[in-house]
């Protein structure tokens, strides 16, 4: 990206395939040999993220997860990743994430073994 990319443009650097979070979690999950995400509507876990926080205002404690932590990590948004491909020239190794998520996990147990 220091040789080819634009100053102040954002890349998105990924492969071509729109993946919801929890079918890639379920996914790394099912590889490693670990169970399925446990899931939340997304009202339930707002109403807890509110509790913790008002008890954490109430202790004097920092809150351990935020409510924009919350909408963050549930937004729902469909990325291109064009420039990546045509200003970087980027190749991906593992041009699945599928793929990626396959040698993620053997490393991954490999280090669990030593």
């Amino acid at each position: 990206m220091a040789d080819r990319g634009r100053p102040g443009q954002i890349y998105c650097l990924g492969d071509n395939e729109p993946l919801p979070l929890e079918t890639f979690h379920n996914h790394f999950a099912s590889l490693i040999g670990a169970p399925p995400v446990r899931t939340r509507s997304l009202r339930t876990v707002r109403g807890i993220v509110r509790a913790m926080n008002f008890l954490s205002r109430l202790t004097g404690r920092k809150p351990l997860v935020t409510e924009a932590i919350i909408e963050m990590a549930t937004l729902n948004v469909r990325m291109e990743n064009k420039r990546m491909r045509d200003e970087l020239g980027v190749d991906l190794c593992y041009p699945t994430f599928q793929e990626g998520l396959a040698h993620c996990a053997t490393s991954y147990l490999a280090e669990e073994e030593e």
